[in-house]
């Protein structure tokens, strides 16, 4: 497929668990290290951590601690000022890594 959707309803466990992400791998056939996770909740990174999938970071600054706990996930990046229209560049840059 070109696009997956997986709500937390399709699988057994929601994040933390790596259900979701593993879904998501499973649909398109890949192996979870050859997606990648935009996300903006720690729960994410969680959930991409435990399943082995890469994530960025787009922190969602009126959570409090949010950056601290989201240091401890492991990003690859954080980014502040980001836009959903910065994607395409984004993947680009991480196929190219």
């Amino acid at each position: 497929p070109d696009q997956a959707i997986v709500c937390a309803g399709e699988v057994l466990h929601r994040k933390p668990a790596p259900d979701v992400f593993l879904e998501v791998a499973r649909r398109f056939q890949v192996a979870p290290n050859d997606l990648l996770i935009v996300g903006d909740a720690v729960l994410d990174g969680k959930a991409a951590n435990a399943s082995g999938t890469p994530w960025i970071a787009v922190p969602n600054f009126d959570a409090p601690g949010f950056l601290n706990q989201l240091r401890e996930q492991r990003p690859l990046r954080v980014l502040v000022e980001w836009n959903i229209e910065d994607l395409p560049e984004l993947m680009r840059l991480w196929t190219h890594n």
